[in-house]
């Protein structure tokens, strides 16, 4: 069963590091410069073994939260756990009355991240206008 908890930036590092699609994958430096302020990292577990991430935090330190690095192992894709992760993340958000900013992609992102992430912007979007 995964289990969704507050992470560590080193297993985000470690976690990038095995991900085919980084090519570079920041540093833990990067993420302690980014992450000073306000801020969620979230990790996936499976039998205590990382296998997801998701880290946001307040980048123009103005009550805005920034949906910034995330990323699943191979071999634990297609079962939920991008979509638990970032679930996790937004509800945080709501609860802390930030205003939410989605990832954004690049051309390496797979298709199934860009579809998680054309939901995500439809969700937020319709429950701004539904509260």
């Amino acid at each position: 069963m995964i289990q969704i908890q507050a992470g560590s930036f080193q297993e985000c590092v470690d976690l990038s590091n095995q991900i085919p699609e980084f090519d570079s994958p920041y540093v833990l430096d990067e993420y302690e410069k980014r992450c000073a302020g306000s801020h969620l990292s979230l990790n996936a577990f499976v039998d205590e073994k990382p296998i997801g991430f998701k880290v946001g935090y307040d980048r123009f330190k103005d009550g805005s939260f920034y949906s910034w690095m995330g990323g699943v192992l191979p071999k634990y894709r297609r079962q939920k756990v991008a979509d638990t992760l970032a679930d996790k993340q937004e509800n945080w958000t709501k609860r802390k009355r930030l205003h939410f900013h989605p990832p954004k992609n690049t051309e390496k992102t797979s298709s199934h991240v860009r579809i998680l992430h054309t939901k995500r912007i439809c969700n937020h979007r319709r429950n701004a206008k539904n509260p």
